[in-house]
């Protein structure tokens, strides 16, 4: 049995096309010349309908565009990505500090793009949201293609376009600076080719290049990308049925990818001498066994949050008497969302809200549509159905930052919120003071937790307290026990290896306070740059200082000034920063791990 035969297609062309066969007739109507006359009028109807259709897509696709582009924002991460396009834009090359060759990113192709914009003129900031929004309006354009292909009519595929383009977490990371949107597009863009395969039993030649050519921009983009490669060339191959031969199909299928995975993947063990990205590194140190409870929490709020879970209890109930087995082509999106759903429990989640799970939000719409389609009779159901995940999207708007969320995952008001450049205690805005201090060209080295806007904006040789673009960290740090799952961040660096490094100014974790007089107790900031963790503050040398660096609206950013640098050291003459002994000098005070 075919699927069509089984599953509902496009009821209104059906519709079109049954009435247009009673009329084909010659024995009927046609004799008479009224059918043809008729059968023109329905295909000139049938086509306004097209029409406006395509119109309501485009209108809907540039206007959630729009609304994306007044809502963007950046996240502290992308700015990690920015310091290393700009080090490639400038004669640098992808690397962290001049001459410290690391791969502390794990987005290549974005990486790179925004290196050559920034080559020609757009510094990433402003690049990485157009470039972000472009995707999003890419996306949705592949979600009503693959509603067309999936779900029975137009107007259902316009629901989906709706529905993906007003989620929250898939609107709100339009932006953000990170390849999370160019990520979603390419999957949508290799699992719109798979099912075309499986829809026709046969997979084209210009198709599987095209496959390939998605699948290999794929693994460039993310390292977790092979999930997505399997999923799609299994179910191309089996379409197909490759295993019986056909040559041409296989070079197809193969080549693209070789093409652009093996050269850079050669180019990166030579660069950085090694496969891995660092971050896989640091990630590995995960030692908690709470890592699934935490994914699993992950992934539940998604479905809880977004009234998923409701919306699909109540379609199977309703479905429970008059089910019908979906489509063969559903079936790819089952496997990667099943799969990908898994991979985030393993992984504990991300500290990012639910920004791991950006992919795979319209897949799940299209399937909970699917489901739903299969309704008959039901219209006033499956309107209430929308309605409810409409209604999710506003809630989890209005309120998942009050929700008891696991700990260490930051909403993205609070995201946002961290490098708002109008707010003086974000890390942006201490990234630029910190420039206008020490200056451009590395007036001082940095050791910074929250690695990303603070060493772009300041642009100073900066190491990485948490280990994501140092290798010697990522591997040998020391490993926090105060964290109850460490999401990528299991690692610290100690005070010997920043001596090795000779850091001048220790910022860790960043501590603010307001302007005024010294501290009574300077051990207590300095354990909370590295969150309270013990480490051997014991090597701290005794003529280290800690020192208040003034920000806007009253307020001071705490370091530990560790060895000495002339600017530093003239701008503390000049009383333009004030500082003061640590108070842990006698042996009895000495903090030890």
């Amino acid at each position: 049995m075919r699927p069509d035969q089984y599953w509902p297609i496009d009821s209104e062309c059906a519709d079109v096309r049954a009435r247009a066969s009673s009329l084909s007739d010659p024995a009927g109507v046609l004799a008479n010349g009224r059918g043809v006359r008729l059968l023109g009028i329905m295909n000139a109807i049938q086509l306004a309908i097209d029409r406006r259709k395509r119109a309501t897509l485009a209108v809907l696709v540039v206007a959630l565009s729009l609304c994306a582009w007044s809502q963007r924002w950046l996240q502290d991460d992308a700015y990690i990505t920015f310091r290393y396009a700009r080090h490639l834009a400038t004669g640098y090359g992808p690397v962290w500090n001049q001459g410290l060759a690391v791969e502390g990113y794990s987005n290549f192709l974005w990486m790179l793009v925004l290196a050559g914009l920034h080559r020609a003129g757009l510094g990433p900031e402003v690049a990485s949201q157009l470039l972000g929004v472009a995707c999003f309006a890419g996306s949705l354009l592949l979600v009503f293609r693959l509603g067309q292909k999936l779900l029975p009519g137009r107007w259902w595929a316009l629901a989906a376009c709706w529905l993906t383009g007003t989620n929250y977490t898939f609107f709100m990371y339009a932006t953000g600076g990170l390849e999370t949107q160019l990520m979603a597009m390419l999957v949508l863009a290799a699992l719109t080719v798979v099912v075309s395969a499986s829809q026709r039993r046969h997979l084209r030649l210009v198709s599987a290049v095209a496959l390939s050519a998605y699948a290999g921009l794929a693994l460039l983009t993310r390292p977790d990308s092979p999930l997505l490669v399997f999923v799609c060339f299994a179910f191309a191959i089996g379409a197909a049925k490759l295993w019986k031969g056909e040559l041409r199909l296989w070079l197809g299928l193969m080549g693209p990818l070789v093409v652009l995975v093996v050269p850079w993947l050669y180019w990166k063990y030579q660069l950085y001498g090694d496969l891995l990205p660092n971050t896989f590194a640091a990630k590995a140190s995960i030692h908690s066994s709470l890592t699934l409870a935490r994914g699993a929490t992950y992934v539940g709020w998604l479905f809880l949050s977004y009234w998923w879970l409701p919306a699909a209890l109540a379609i199977g109930w309703k479905a429970r008497r008059h089910f019908r087995l979906p489509p063969l082509s559903l079936l790819p999106l089952l496997a990667y969302v099943a799969l990908w759903l898994a991979y985030v429990v393993w992984a504990g989640g991300d500290i990012m809200e639910l920004r791991m799970v950006v992919s795979i939000i319209p897949l799940f719409i299209l399937l909970l549509l699917a489901a739903l389609a299969t309704m008959t009779g039901g219209r006033f159901f499956q309107l209430s159905i929308v309605a409810l995940l409409c209604g999710g999207s506003l809630v989890h708007c209005l309120y998942f930052g009050r929700y008891v969320r696991p700990a260490g995952i930051g909403t993205i008001p609070q995201l946002r919120q961290s490098v708002q450049r109008d707010d003086p205690a974000s890390w942006a805005s201490m990234g630029e003071k910190l420039r206008q201090y020490l200056g451009g060209n590395g007036g001082a080295t940095l050791a910074v937790s929250p690695a990303g806007a603070i060493p772009y904006l300041s642009e100073q040789r900066t190491i990485d307290c948490l280990g994501l673009s140092d290798k010697w960290v990522a591997r040998q740090g020391f490993l926090r026990r105060k964290c109850t799952v460490c999401q990528g961040h299991a690692r610290l660096a100690t005070i010997a290896y920043l001596q090795q490094q000779n850091v001048h100014l220790l910022i860790g974790q960043p501590q603010v306070m307001p302007s005024g007089d010294p501290l009574a107790d300077p051990s207590e900031v300095v354990r909370a740059m590295f969150f309270g963790e013990d480490l051997d503050y014991y090597r701290i040398p005794d003529d280290a200082w800690l020192v208040r660096i003034p920000l806007e609206g009253g307020l001071d950013l705490a370091a530990l000034y560790l060895a000495r640098t002339p600017r530093v050291d003239a701008l503390l003459s000049a009383g333009t920063w004030q500082g003061q002994p640590l108070a842990f000098r006698s042996p009895s005070r000495v903090l030890r791990p």
